[in-house]
């Protein structure tokens, strides 16, 4: 109890912060405003928020690795691996999409949610995952198609070790792109002080914005998720 306990916070955290890590722009709405007042408010909104989430995450992931001990067995199905995904699961029972374990050649072995249990045994593939599999670092996948809801996902993978330190499978926790994640909700509450707002993953897709509309779609000019880092105005928005 005391461990499930220690992982409640750290799960709920990764359930709303997973859209975070993979911000690499920020673009909002400077027109009809007084520009450099609004800039200087939404530079410092924008950069406090990013620090706290960045500290969250972090503290997550260090909680987080209990979880993907050897333990495992990986075999496909095994009602074993079940009963311990299905137990972090139900710590969060308000959730809407749910978790993954994964061999290290990609196949599924286990999942919870899943939206077609037909997918245990079969090979799932998604950006991101191999690149986990070979270095045996954690990462945040890029909008894809995932198996545990039918609308677009972003995603957390962690390496599951054997005992030598090597990877020997993935845990995947999924989250949908919606107007209803939690992170949403903060991005919608960030935007009332004016401008909108849309986080990017590295590929240029919007995982993240108080303009449901853009959600899962690509950047309306890809020029805005590149670039150094820093305030510009692009075409009547600032992005930075």
């Amino acid at each position: 109890m005391r461990a499930r306990e220690r992982w409640l916070p750290a799960v709920t955290v990764v359930v709303m912060v997973l859209l975070t890590a993979m911000v690499v722009r920020t673009v909002f709405d400077a027109q009809n405003r007084a520009r450099n007042a609004l800039e200087d408010n939404q530079r410092t909104a924008v950069t406090q928020f990013a620090a706290s989430m960045d500290s969250r995450l972090k503290s997550a992931l260090s909680s987080l690795s209990g979880l993907v001990s050897p333990a495992f067995t990986l075999d496909v199905g095994s009602p074993t691996d079940l009963a311990l995904v299905q137990q972090v699961q139900a710590l969060i029972p308000d959730a809407r999409t749910g978790i993954l374990l994964m061999t290290k050649e990609g196949v599924v072995a286990n999942g919870t949610l899943l939206r077609d249990p037909g997918v245990v045994g079969k090979p799932y593939d998604r950006p991101g995952l191999r690149q986990v599999a070979v270095t045996g670092r954690p990462a945040i996948l890029p909008v894809g198609e995932g198996l545990t809801t039918a609308l677009p996902t972003i995603a957390l993978a962690m390496p599951i070790p054997d005992r030598s330190g090597g990877v020997r499978g993935l845990y995947v926790f999924e989250s949908e792109v919606s107007s209803e994640s939690d992170f949403s909700k903060e991005i919608t509450a960030l935007g009332r002080a004016g401008g909108e707002y849309s986080f990017v993953d590295a590929r240029g897709m919007v995982v993240v914005s108080n303009n449901p509309d853009r959600l899962a779609k690509a950047l309306p000019n890809p020029s805005f998720g590149r670039g150094e880092p820093g305030l510009r105005r692009s075409n009547g928005l600032v992005v930075a």
